[in-house]
């Protein structure tokens, strides 16, 4: 019963950018984070909190948009005739970036700590995009979200990157483990990507993109339903 909640996730735009709020206890007011999802595409008012079961229509009413969801319907979004889509979140990771392994190793470098796993990969990144037809910078976008920008004890512990084989259950103990981070990216790019994920006839297909819960790699990848935002 949305009377009986405390928190609900919703979008707002501040400084003419979107971000989205989220809870993962609705009986708690407090929020676990808060994603930066792109530019206000300028249908979207700053001040007012909006709500959306799919991230590309938006709500000024909760009650509205439930009803909108139960009939499989969008008509009374307040950008009914204008989904909003995040460019790095549809993008198709069969692409190539423009960064060159120099611009994500300064930009990657500038935000990271000294024990950090993501120091100086930009030509892992860079390689493994040519030879794989992996994009480089959403190779990178991936690693920083899932290993916590280098910093996670899987990353650490275990030169994975990518949170790869990291189970629900039981995911430090059932986590890949790799001789280097180097080894990790490439596994990453030629096994789980190239194969799997970016293969339209492989089993774990759904979208050559990173999507969300509806389509891309985020239908199987990670259990959780904003990975794709994050990414991002």
């Amino acid at each position: 019963d949305y009377n009986n909640v405390a928190s609900v996730s919703y979008y707002s735009v501040t400084s003419g950018n979107i971000y989205h709020t989220i809870t993962n206890n609705i009986y708690s007011s407090n929020y676990a984070s808060k994603i930066l999802i792109g530019k206000n595409p300028g249908y979207l008012q700053e001040g007012i909190p909006y709500y959306s079961y799919d991230g590309h229509y938006f709500y000024t009413n909760y009650t509205t948009m439930i009803s909108d969801y139960t009939s499989d319907s969008r008509a009374h979004s307040v950008n009914s005739n204008n989904p909003y889509f995040n460019y790095y979140q549809y993008l198709p990771l069969r692409s190539t970036t423009s960064y060159s392994a120099s611009d994500l190793n300064s930009t990657i470098n500038g935000k990271i700590s000294s024990t950090s796993k993501l120091k100086d990969l930009g030509n892992d990144f860079v390689n493994n995009q040519n030879t794989y037809g992996v994009n480089a910078l959403l190779m990178a976008s991936i690693a920083i979200n899932e290993s916590g920008w280098g910093d996670s004890r899987i990353a650490k512990n275990k030169n994975n990157l990518f949170g790869l084989n990291a189970v629900d259950a039981s995911p430090s103990q059932s986590a890949n483990y790799y001789s280097s981070v180097s080894t990790c990216i490439k596994d990453f790019a030629e096994t789980y990507m190239s194969k799997k994920y970016l293969n339209p006839n492989g089993s774990n297909y759904r979208g050559a993109y990173l999507g969300n819960k509806a389509s891309g790699i985020n239908v199987q990848y990670a259990s959780d339903p904003y990975w794709g935002e994050k990414a991002a």
